[in-house]
């Protein structure tokens, strides 16, 4: 058989020819051709520094030289090929190692021709030479057991072909028989030998079937096992192909970084003026010769750009910036100068632009990880600005490589993995894609709590992250236990971690303090939540002041959910402040970028308007609660998934407005609303969205109650029980207050309803929940204990218990007091119905109600614009209609005072006034406080009558005389207080013993009395009528000269 003359790679003996000529050899002789002769010095100068290293199996050096030289000639057999393949797979070690030596040797040792350097390129060459070696030895290993398969296959399917010719013959031969045996009338021996003949055919039948049988089962055994064969070489191939490309990006990033120190140093001098905030000297200095930008490398004059802009920047001249860094992209590497772009982007806060940026760098990404890398960046940037469609599709991108990359190098990427699983989870949670969130949390919990086992340093903060994230999303469902374990282990990581590395972890510190903040409100552990919440603000306010770009937005969600904490304690004048501020951060970072906050400005925006609904401000609370709307709208248009479940938050409560307000058709188109989104998010998310439709269910109870379609009212109020129930067996802490407002609103209507045995059930219910939780949090639920006290005292003054309904109306007056003396605009009203109550139980006792109904006048007339003021005012003014005439009959015997008084006619003035005094003891103490003026003078009209009347002592005249004097002093009624002076003086007078002049000592204390009425009266003051002020001064001058 002729011989072969060419081998059956030659390409690769070709490649293995020039490796040995021109790179192996160029220690000696750089760049130079070698001869021959010069490989056999060579292999000994390899063979010597082996055997130094004391490294076994590349062989001796006339083995290495016979292998070498007989590859050099022109026509090398199959045989010398496959010698050489496994020669250098067995010492590949040994000529790496030897490359490495002389690497070190030489350092500096490049190929004239590129500049690049030699040794890492023959290393480079000699490993995709070995790549390629094993993958021809490992085909032919393939080749060969293909080829022994097959031949053992031939015999086998040979005689199973045989098999199957024998059984078909024996298959013939007994139908035959069964034939012949129904056919012919044969006799009973005959039958018997025919039937003993069937029978043992049939035994041979069976043999051979299982023979057959047996014979395909090994030869399926034998193809299963070929098939597992061949898919373990692929995967070896695959594996080598991954290793080699692992070894690629090394060298690039050896070379990336070499580039990097090369051109640092080119720029050691921009940098130290950079970092002497020397601006005009850098950009002189870049600038000083741009012609012989020219001559140098397109990745120099690129970092020359970025340095520009850099500088641009930090001068506050963005739009030079701007220029500079698009002119470095014109510039490799592409894929770095896109990614600096976004970046500038990012600080700029233009975020339109900075997705374009990365998709650009994304487009000259040539590696993997990098690609995974910027997808996930895009990813990122795409749910901040709540575009998340786009987001979920480059989330997908990254992972579908990170996970591809995880399975061949699971060390190198299963941190990466965990991140795009991480963010996954954080994207669906946004979305209220609950299952798929917490399944991706899992499955980045799984990963990144090994990791941090093994090396906490790196992955402990990760791992806080997800701890983080996943009482975030368990608080969404309501699975409070769940929430508050993962948020206590991120705590304790955040906690350690922010004393040691302040700077760092303190952000991340704050947020968990606020997050626990807000599920220590859910479950109603205020003082918790109020402490949380504090220590959060206490660093996000010191971060914001430095760092105002990167914390006001975390600031303003820390202001606004103490406003909401504030608000459920009902301290509203802090609740109102706070949200204020969060206002004004949020309005300001909406006008900039509004996709990033307009969400959140909604979010303030609804919250005021139920501030203003419960402090009674409607006209306020209807404008926040419009502005909420129409930004919700708008969103929820876009992103149904993100945005509806907020906008029904915003139909329900105007509704509630409108319920407020008596406007009741809106009212209920509101409701109506809320409720078709929250039954639909109820039926896909019944954990996260049935406590919301249960509130719907229990308001369109209240509106129908109000409007008397009972029914419809007893229906939704069951509707929201049984779901009320239910959740607070759950969780009790969290919704046993809504349950005890259904209770309370279903003991209101069956009390309408006249089904009292119902009605005190509930209101039973309801004040064992409310009184338990107001011993607790008395803040927070006072005033709706109040609210069933008000109701059972209603409920027992129908039932006529008058005793107790009296007690629960004193209890009920007790607290509604208290709190509108702190909050008077959201408790009067309400204080002002309970003793509305209160002055009809006392009619019904036939007690005395006047004083309560003109209280109760007083308060309504506090609040003019309430919508409730003016029916009960229209009520309370019927009742009050007897003090107006008893009024009248005061004023009408005051009148007749003046008159007998005008007339001296001091008998009818001294009948006039005990008329007088009779129909003013009959007034109320508020009225009588009202009319002191119109007494005082109807005092010092009775006093002068007695003084006037010869046959009347001194004292009667005296006494009223000073009773009205007192009362003028203290009404500052100068006028009429200096009138009755000189009558009480001129009575006092009277007193003094005859020849009083001559008798001053026997007199003293008249005088003293005397002098002591002047004083108080110059006190008060000299009015316009001087006729009585001179009468007295006069005769004070005359008791002072004595």
């Amino acid at each position: 058989m002729k011989e072969k003359t060419q081998p059956r790679n030659p390409y690769l003996l070709a490649l293995f020819k020039a490796l040995v000529k021109y790179e192996v050899c160029s220690t000696i002789c750089v760049g130079a051709e070698v001869k021959e002769s010069e490989f056999a010095n060579k292999i000994d100068d390899i063979n010597s520094y082996l055997a130094n290293q004391n490294l076994k199996g590349f062989g001796t050096a006339d083995n290495a030289q016979d292998r070498l030289m007989g590859l050099e000639g022109n026509n090398p057999t199959d045989d010398s090929l496959n010698k050489f393949c496994v020669s250098l797979l067995k010492n590949k070690y040994g000529y790496c190692h030897w490359i490495d030596f002389t690497d070190k040797e030489k350092p500096k040792t490049a190929v004239p021709t590129t500049n690049e350097k030699l040794f890492p390129l023959v290393r480079r060459r000699l490993l995709e030479i070995i790549v390629t070696a094993e993958k021809i030895t490992v085909q032919a290993d393939i080749n060969q057991q293909n080829q022994a398969n097959e031949e053992k296959l031939v015999p086998l399917k040979a005689r199973l072909f045989d098999l199957q010719e024998e059984t078909q013959k024996l298959q013939t031969e007994a139908n035959n028989l069964r034939q012949k045996l129904q056919e012919a009338q044969l006799s009973k021996v005959k039958i018997a030998e025919l039937k003993q003949a069937l029978a043992q055919k049939e035994a041979d039948f069976k043999t051979i079937f299982d023979r057959h049988e047996a014979l395909r089962q090994n030869i399926n055994q034998q193809e299963t096992d070929h098939n597992r064969a061949i898919a373990a070489t692929n995967q070896q191939i695959k594996n080598l192909e991954s290793l080699l490309a692992s070894a690629n990006e090394s060298i690039k990033t050896l070379q990336k970084q070499a580039k990097q120190d090369n051109n640092k140093a080119v720029f050691q001098p921009v940098y130290e003026l950079i970092k002497a905030e020397q601006w005009e000297e850098a950009l002189d200095w870049l600038d000083q010769d741009e012609a012989y930008e020219a001559t140098q490398t397109t990745q120099l004059v690129g970092d020359k750009w970025l340095l520009r802009g850099q500088i641009w920047l930090a001068l506050a001249h963005t739009d030079e910036a701007e220029k500079c860094y698009q002119k470095a992209t014109e510039y490799r590497p592409f894929m770095e100068r896109w990614e600096a772009l976004a970046n500038f982007y990012a600080t700029t806060q233009q975020l339109h632009a900075q997705a374009d940026s990365l998709k650009n760098a994304l487009s000259h990404t040539q590696t993997e990880p990098e690609k995974a890398r910027l997808a996930l960046n895009l990813g990122n940037l795409y749910s901040s600005l709540q575009r998340y469609d786009e987001s979920e599709s480059y989330y997908r991108k990254a992972l579908a490589i990170r996970e591809r990359l995880a399975q061949v190098q699971p060390q190198a990427f299963e941190a990466y993995l965990s991140h795009t699983f991480h963010n996954l989870g954080h994207l669906y949670s946004s979305l209220q894609r609950y299952d798929e969130s917490e399944s991706y949390y899992r499955k980045a919990l799984d990963i990144i709590e090994r990791l941090a086992q093994v090396q906490p340093q790196a992955f402990e903060a990760d791992l806080s992250m997800t701890y983080h994230n996943l009482g975030s999303l368990y608080s969404s469902l309501q699975r409070y236990d769940e929430s508050e374990s993962y948020y206590r282990k991120a705590l304790d990581i955040r906690e350690r971690l922010a004393q040691v590395q302040p700077q760092a972890f303190e952000a991340d510190l704050s947020m968990t303090y606020h997050n626990l903040g807000n599920l220590y409100s859910s479950l109603q552990r205020y003082d918790e939540s109020e402490s949380y919440h504090r220590k959060a603000l206490a660093i996000i306010e010191r971060l914001a002041q430095v760092q105002p770009q990167a914390f006001e937005a975390y600031l303003s969600h820390t202001f606004h959910n103490l406003g909401n904490l504030c608000s459920s304690l009902q301290r509203y004048d802090e609740s109102e402040s706070y949200y204020r501020k969060a206002l004004a951060i949020r309005e300001r970072l909406a006008q900039v970028q509004p996709q990033a906050f307009e969400a959140y400005l909604s979010h303030t925006f609804h919250n005021l308007g139920h501030l203003y609904s419960s402090l009674q401000r409607y006209d306020e609370s209807e404008s926040y609660y419009r502005k909420a709307l129409a930004i919700r709208e708008r969103l929820a248009q876009v992103q149904p998934q993100a945005f509806e479940a907020y906008l029904s938050h915003t139909f329900h409560n105007l509704g509630h407005l409108y319920s407020s307000l008596q406007r009741y058709d809106e009212s209920e188109s509101y409701y109506r609303k809320a409720l078709a989104i929250r039954e639909r998010l109820a039926q896909v998310q019944p954990q996260a969205f049935e406590a919301d439709l249960s509130m719907t269910y229990h308001n369109l109870g209240n509106l129908y109650s109000f409007l008397q379609r009972y029914d419809e009212s007893e229906s939704y109020y069951r509707k929201a029980l049984a779901i009320r129930e239910r959740l607070a067996q759950v969780q009790p802490q969290a919704f046993e207050a809504y349950l005890s407002h259904t209770f309370h609103n279903l003991g209101s209507l069956y009390s309408s309803l006249q089904r009292y045995d119902e009605s005190e059930s509930y209101y039973r219910k309801a004040l064992a929940i409310r009184e338990r939780l107001a011993q607790v949090q008395p803040q927070a639920f006072e005033a709706d204990l109040s609210m069933t006290y008000h109701n059972l005292g209603n409920l027992y003054s129908s039932l006529q218990c008058y005793d107790e309904s009296e007690s629960y109306y004193r209890k009920a007056l007790d607290i509604y007091k208290r709190l509108a003396q702190v909050q008077p605009q959201a408790f009067e009203i309400d204080w002002a119905k309970t003793l509305y109550s209160y002055a009809l139980l006392q009619k019904k006792q036939d007690k005395p109600y006047n004083d309560t109904v003109l209280q109760v006048i007083h308060l309504f007339e506090q609040h003019p614009m309430h919508p409730e003021s003016h029916q009960y005012l229209f009520k309370l003014r019927k009742i009050a209609a007897f003090f107006k005439e008893e009024i009248a009959k005061i004023s009408n015997a005051y009148q007749k005072i003046i008159h007998q008084a005008e007339l001296k006619q001091w008998e009818g003035v001294l009948h006039a006034c005990s008329d007088f005094e009779v129909l003013y003891q009959k007034l109320n103490p508020t009225q009588q406080l009202e009319d002191q003026d119109l007494y005082a003078e109807v005092l010092m009209w009775r006093g002068r009558a007695y003084s006037c009347r010869a046959s009347v002592a001194v004292i009667p005249a005296k006494e009223s005389l000073y009773a009205a004097h007192e009362l003028f002093c203290a009404l500052e009624e100068s006028t009429l207080a200096w009138q009755n002076g000189f009558y009480l003086i001129e009575e006092l007078k009277k007193e003094l013993s005859t020849g009083w002049m001559s008798r001053l000592s026997s007199n003293k204390k008249q005088f003293e009395s005397i002098l002591a009425v002047y004083q108080t009266l110059h006190s008060l003051g000299e009015p316009e009528e001087k006729a009585f002020v001179e009468k007295i001064k006069a005769i004070a001058k005359s008791l002072q000269a004595l």
